[in-house]
This record gives structure tokens, C-alpha cells and sequence, in this order.
């Protein structure tokens, strides 16, 4: 090949015309020394010739990463680019200042820049079909924190981030500081900071050596300000997380995490906490803290959660959430909750240990898809058994410790406003590794829905297969004073093994329907269900199917109530008047009723009856007091029962008149047949000479003896001789025409008589009760 360089000198040697010259140049062309040969493969043996290496050409990073030298590219992570600097902070401080992420990495000089949300998927990235690089959860960070002369790149001093702040001032890209894999060995300490942008330290690991600092405050985010989002997604800490008096502008984010421990108190963010698909070891305690957005703490674990004082103007999703021991939610203002197939998990029976509080509490794996996590994988399952973060034995098998004195097992939900609706469904209640419920509780006290409240929380309990609930497990809903607009109820509670225990439910509407209320609510969309898609029946999720329910469930479902009164009854009926349903308002009353009479019955009188009674009387008065209560107790109870035999409690007064009837009939029959009296007369009436007038046993003369303030003939109230059928020929008879053909009748004896008047004593009797029922059936159809 010529040597360009070679014509060049040759030419400027010569002197001679252009032909001369070009004849010079060739000739300096071959007159010139080889500088550098290609060796062919059979040549390569050969000692005379000597590779020389050809120079790699350097790959520069485009766009924001030009100037950077590019290590890899590919569609899922984009370009990443190498990081130059003789320190980490210089180095970080490069990919800050062009708006990338600062990714930690074990190789490539300890740091390389990736685009802006990007870092993430190059570190889950493979190669040759085997992972880049380990998951923070595989990371020996211990190993690699107790070695003090490490050299892992990635582990940070607990400043780093103050002091990058400091470093590089106004020279970070407004998308913010993006640092992403750190070890931070001895905890961070974010106090007093304040920043104009975001700051994102994901897949972060948070550990504490033997500093002082670090032990007494391992993560501490105290009087934090930023403009823009604090981001938390995917860090493993084995330390207490502090967020206090902080001011987050934008959101919270702390996503598919795992924290020994979440503090959150005082602080105000404008955007949202997203929490969802996370696991916090011992507690997630969010207090007095202003949220503008949502709280997302879908499919995510805790040992305890507490939320008290809170203002969340967006929705409180608790969906797939699992506490091992408790819900602490009070004294929060929220615009919507909604949560679905969340509850507790698991507990060893305590049976096997000396005693009851040596019980152990674990957590349970959903029975359906996770939603939201990553790899369709649940939080409990993503920590457990994998490297050194937790141990799933350890997790299933450890006692619960008790928070603000809140015993495991219960959902306490007090003193709450929420301004719109909650929805509440398929909630999983306490049971031990069989699935068998066991003792836990739901407080609804105290609280206020302006909108609508959804309450179906029995579905994963069995019907109960016989009276009452078994003694080692009790689920227990307690509502206390608890105020929606909207009462949206599945009623199914009346047949499975939930105690319900309710008194003071005040409620404007109410409707029955099994309809998923979560489609409205939820906060996220979630692939498996949208607003559209359609039902089996071929109907939409939502709006729901509302209908009012049938008087018979609302009576199932308010007779299981174990707290003494009628005050739910009330809300049902008033509720049926105002939609409009009487018939329906009135069979409820009458149910309410029977059900307040049976109860009341098998009290006075000391029997069990579906689980309800007991002695009337208290032990602490004398034997005199208790006989006088006991006998009261078992005639007003006797009374009640009369009412609702005869007219329905009152509410159905013109069945005294069948009853009315059915006795004039009894004794008109009683008084043929076994008195024999079949005809009267007026005494005196007529003159003794003249043939006397014989009038027959009427149910109008019955009516009259019935009721003798209303008298429809004079006559019945005067003295009367009554007349029977002879019994011999020898007796004194007197015509009486009778069912078109004429008799022979005798007077009656004096103790026919005597009878006949003792008969119409027990009528007369039988009136006034009627009467008095009557009245009482009137008086209460008309209030």
C-alpha cells in the first residue's frame, strides 16, 4: 500500500518538472523502510515478524452522557456510561451533573451513569443468562461492613449525600440526585438538609455498625426539605427508618422495600406515600402527617401498623395488606379507604404452651395473585429465606408484643373521618395454620363516612354448621356509633361464624349488593380488573347492582346481634319508609319485634333459646326483689307474646278481627253443642198469656255479650230466659221456628243456666282482652 507521508517528502526534495517528479516518487516509494506489517496466520511463527497491536476505537456515550465512555447499551436499560473521577463523590457528582443516575456497582470503577430511572433494570440485567449483579436481598452486607479494609466501592459514609449536596451546589440536573445500589454501613443522616430537587437513594442497603450514631439514629430523615420526590423503592434496611418534620413536595415513595422498622411523624407531603408490596419487620407507624395524595400499603406486611392523627386528602389502600399482630387506625381525616382481602395472618394454637400469651403469630400467604409485586411474588416471600435478611421460620413463629395496648388479632378503626367512601371486603381474619378463625376482633367506633360505606368483611369464614360460633375461635364485629350516608351491607354475616355486636349504626340509605366496591376506590389500576371489563353475567364491575335488601336478611342479620335493643331495627325501617317500600318498613317492624319478644321471652323465663337467655335477676338484690322481677319479667313477656300472636306487635290491628271471629265461632259451637242453648227470650217482655218470642243464638248477641260497652241490640243487656231441647215429653215446650222448620223448646234448668252465664263471663273476659289489644294496636299503627 503507499506511504502518503513518503510522496510527500520525496516531493519536497525534488526540483524537477511534474514527470521527473512523479518518476521520484515512485522510486522514493520503494527506496522507503517498512514500518509495520500484517502478519498472516502462517506467517505467525515466523521470529522475523512482529505483531504490532491495533488500537481499539473508544465508544463515546450520546446525548446527556457525551464526553462519558460507553460500557453497554441495550433497549431495556439504554445507555450507560462510565463515570471518571478520582473519588465516589466526583464520580457521582459527573452523572448528577448531566441528569443520569448514579448506579453502584462492585466493578466499572465503583460507579457508572444510566438514564434517569433506568439504573434499576441494568443491575437486574443478565448476562450469558446469569445475573449482572446480585440483589441487594443476596448482598453479604454484613460481611462486606464488618471488613475494614473493604473494597467494595459501593459502601457509602453516612454524610455522602450532605456532602454531594455541598460538592456540587447549583451543578446537579433538575431531575435531582439519583443514586442508586449504595451500602451505607454506618446508616445516613439527612437531618437539617434542603434541596431544590429530587432525591432518590433506591435499592439502597441501610446497615449500623458499632458507631454511637448510627445506633441511635440509624436512618434519620429529620427537618428534610426538597422540592421535588424522596424516593426510598426497593432499600433494604436492617435499621430503624426516621422521617420526622420533614417537607416532601413531591411524593414518598418506598416501594417492594424491607425496613426493620418505619417511623413517619410530623411531616407534610404534597404528592403521595407509596409503600405498596413492602415488609416492615416490627412496625409501620405513620403519625400526624399532612398527605395531599394517596396512601398506597397494598400487598405489603407488618408486625403492627398504626396510622393516628393523619390528614390524607386521597384513598388509604390497604388491599392484600397482612398485619401479623394489629391495625391501629384512629383519629385520621381520609378521603376514601378502601381495602380487599386484607386482615391478619396465622397463629399457633396456644393449647401446646403453659400459657395463653406465649402464642406465636406468623405471617400467611395470599390465597390469590399478589397485586402489584414484582414478579407476581409477595413481599413475605420476596425477604423470606433469602440471603441474611430474615428467616420465614422466624417470621411464622414469634410473638406478638403489644402496641398502645392493642392485643393481636384486632382491627381497631376509631374516632375516623372519612369525607367520601370506604370499601371494606373479604376480610381475612385470624386462623390458625389449619384455617380454623380464631379469636380476633374489628372496632368500627366512633367513626363518620360522609359517602358510602361497603361492608363485606365474612365471606372467608364458613357457614356456620350449627348455633353459635366454636369456642376456640371467635371473630367478632363490634360497631359503636358509627355514621355513613350510604349503608352498602352483604348480609351474608347472619349465616357464618362471626359474632356481631352492633348499637348505634346510623345511616340515611342502605342497599344490599355483592359487587366489587373497590373498582371505584382504588387508587391503582390494576391489570386483572379494569372499569370495563365485564362480569361472568355480563355486567360491568361498577357502577354496582344496588337493591334494597329483603326484610328477611335484614332481620337475620340484626337478631345475630349479641348487644341488647332494637336500635339497628329502627335505622332499617326508617330507611325502608323514606326509599318509599311500607310493606316492606312494616315487615321489618314486626320481625324487629318478634325478635326482641322471643329474646325477652326466654330471658324471663330463664331458657336458652338459638343462644339467647339467661335468669332475669340480679345476685347482688335479695330473693324478694328477684321473684318480683322474675314474675314481672314473665308477664309482660306472656303480654308481648299476646300482642304479636293477635296483631303483629300492633302493626297489623285488623287481625284482632280474624281472632274476633274465630272466638264468636267457638262459643257459638260450645254453647250448641255442650250447653245445649239453642234460642232466648226477653223476660217479661210480653204478656204471660201471649206465645212468647223465641229469638236463636246469634253471633250478633255473642258480639254484644263480647263487648258490652258496644251494644248493637238493647235487648241483649236485659234479663234473658234461656231455652233448650226437651229431654222428655213430659216438659213444658213452646214453638221456636229454626232453619225453616219449627222446634219444641223448654226453658233451661237453673244450672244450664248457671253455666251459660259463667259462658258469657269468660266472653266478656275474652272482650276486654281483645279490646286492650285492640287499643295497643291502634295507639302504635297511629304514632
Amino acid at each position: 500500500m503507499p506511504n502518503f507521508a513518503s510522496y510527500i517528502f520525496c516531493f519536497r526534495r525534488s526540483r524537477r518538472p511534474v514527470l521527473i517528479t512523479a518518476l521520484f516518487l515512485l522510486a522514493c516509494d520503494m527506496l522507503t523502510p517498512v514500518k509495520s506489517a500484517v502478519v498472516s496466520p502462517r506467517d505467525s511463527g515466523s521470529a522475523s515478524v512482529q505483531e504490532q497491536p491495533v488500537p481499539v476505537k473508544t465508544k463515546y456515550c450520546s446525548d446527556r452522557g457525551k464526553g462519558l465512555v460507553q460500557v453497554d447499551f441495550t433497549e431495556s436499560y439504554g445507555e450507560v456510561c462510565e463515570a471518571p473521577g478520582e473519588t465516589m463523590l466526583a464520580r457521582v457528582a459527573v452523572c448528577m451533573a448531566r441528569g443520569m443516575e448514579a448506579v453502584l456497582v462492585p466493578d466499572l470503577n465503583g460507579v457508572v451513569c444510566a438514564a434517569a430511572s433506568r439504573g434499576g433494570f441494568f443491575l437486574e440485567s443478565t448476562v450469558a443468562g446469569k445475573p449482572r449483579y446480585e440483589a441487594p436481598k443476596y448482598v453479604k452486607a454484613a460481611q462486606i461492613c464488618a471488613d475494614a479494609q473493604t473494597s467494595d466501592r459501593r459502601v457509602l459514609p453516612r454524610g455522602f449525600v450532605k456532602d454531594l449536596v455541598r460538592e456540587t451546589k447549583d451543578k446537579v440536573d433538575p431531575k435531582g440526585i439519583r443514586l442508586i445500589g449504595a451500602i451505607f454501613c454506618e446508616g445516613l443522616d439527612l437531618s437539617g438538609l434542603d434541596i431544590p430537587y429530587t432525591l432518590a437513594l433506591d435499592r439502597s442497603t441501610f446497615r449500623c455498625g458499632k458507631s454511637t450514631e448510627c445506633r441511635r439514629s440509624p436512618v434519620e430523615v429529620r427537618n428534610f426539605r426538597t422540592k421535588g420526590d424522596f424516593s426510598l423503592d426497593t432499600v433494604l434496611s436492617y435499621e430503624r427508618i426516621l422521617i420526622t418534620r420533614a417537607e416532601i413536595s413531591g411524593s414518598l415513595w418506598m416501594e417492594f422495600a424491607y425496613a426493620q422498622k418505619l417511623v413517619i411523624s410530623d411531616t407534610t407531603v404534597k404528592g403521595s406515600l407509596r409503600l405498596k408490596g413492602s415488609l416492615y419487620r416490627e412496625e409501620l407507624n405513620i403519625e400526624n402527617v399532612a398527605i395531599s395524595g394517596d396512601v398506597d400499603l397494598s400487598a405489603s406486611f407488618f408486625s403492627n401498623v398504626s396510622l393516628l392523627k393523619n390528614q390524607i386528602d386521597g384513598a388509604l389502600d390497604l388491599t392484600q395488606s397482612q398485619a401479623r399482630c394489629s391495625f391501629d387506625i384512629r383519629k385520621n381525616e381520609i378521603a376514601d379507604i378502601v381495602g380487599v382481602e386484607f386482615g391478619f395472618g396465622s397463629v399457633k394454637s396456644p393449647s401446646s404452651f403453659q400459657k395463653k400469651d406465649d402464642a406465636v403469630y406468623g405471617f400467611k400467604d395470599h390465597e390469590t395473585e399478589p397485586i402489584g409485586a414484582a414478579g407476581d411474588e409477595n413481599a413475605f416471600e420476596r425477604y423470606a429465606n433469602s440471603g441474611e435478611v430474615i428467616s420465614k421460620n422466624e417470621m411464622r413463629h414469634t410473638p406478638c408484643k403489644a402496641y398502645r395496648a392493642i392485643v393481636p388479632g384486632v382491627l381497631v378503626f376509631i374516632n375516623n373521618h372519612v369525607k367520601y367512601s370506604m370499601c371494606l371486603r373479604d376480610f381475612r381474619w385470624l386462623s390458625d395454620y389449619a384455617g380454623r378463625p380464631r379469636d380476633s376482633i374489628i372496632y368500627l367506633n366512633e367513626d363518620v363516612v360522609d359517602g358510602a360505606a361497603w361492608l363485606d368483611l365474612d365471606k372467608t369464614l364458613e357457614a356456620s354448621t350449627g348455633a353459635g360460633v366454636a369456642d376456640e375461635g371467635k371473630p367478632i364485629l363490634s360497631i359503636f356509633n358509627f355514621r355513613t350516608g350510604t349503608l352498602v351491607l352483604d348480609f351474608g354475616v347472619a349465616t357464618r361464624n362471626v359474632v356481631v355486636k352492633v348499637n348505634g349504626l346510623h345511616f340515611q340509605r342502605v342497599y344490599s349488593a355483592k359487587d366489587r366496591c373497590e373498582t371505584a376506590l382504588s387508587p391503582r389500576s390494576s391489570a386483572r380488573q379494569s372499569l370495563t371489563t365485564p362480569t361472568a353475567g355480563g355486567k360491568p364491575l361498577f357502577p354496582p347492582d344496588l337493591h334494597l335488601p329483603d326484610a328477611e336478611d335484614v332481620t337475620a342479620w340484626v337478631t345475630k346481634n349479641e348487644f341488647i335493643g332494637t336500635q339497628p331495627f329502627q335505622e332499617f325501617v326508617a330507611v325502608f319508609e323514606k326509599a318509599g317500600d311500607l310493606n316492606g318498613a312494616r315487615d321489618l317492624k314486626i320481625k324487629g319485634e318478634t325478635a326482641a319478644v322471643k329474646a325477652n321471652l326466654c330471658m324471663s323465663w330463664g331458657v336458652h333459646c338459638d343462644g339467647v337467655g339467661r335468669q332475669v335477676g340480679d345476685a347482688t338484690q335479695n330473693a324478694e326483689t328477684n321473684i318480683l322481677r322474675r314474675i314481672e319479667g314473665r308477664f309482660v313477656s306472656i303480654v308481648q307474646y299476646a300482642l304479636w300472636w293477635l296483631a303483629d306487635h300492633g302493626y297489623r290491628p285488623e287481625r284482632v278481627i280474624w281472632f274476633v271471629a274465630l272466638a264468636l265461632l267457638l262459643f257459638w259451637l260450645f254453647i250448641q253443642t255442650v250447653l245445649g242453648i239453642v234460642g232466648y227470650s226477653v223476660d217479661g217482655e210480653t204478656d204471660p198469656a201471649a206465645p212468647r218470642r223465641i229469638k236463636a243464638i246469634s253471633f250478633i248477641f255473642l258480639f254484644d255479650k263480647l263487648v258490652p260497652a258496644y251494644r248493637i241490640r238493647e235487648e241483649h243487656s236485659k234479663p234473658l230466659i234461656f231455652y233448650v231441647l226437651p229431654t222428655s215429653e213430659y216438659e213444658k215446650t213452646y214453638p221456636f221456628r229454626r232453619f225453616l222448620r219449627e222446634w219444641s223448646v223448654t226453658e233451661a234448668s237453673e244450672k244450664q243456666r248457671r253455666q251459660i252465664e259463667l259462658s258469657f263471663d269468660w266472653l266478656r273476659f275474652l272482650g276486654l282482652i281483645f279490646a286492650i289489644f285492640l287499643v295497643a294496636a291502634i295507639s302504635r299503627l297511629v304514632r
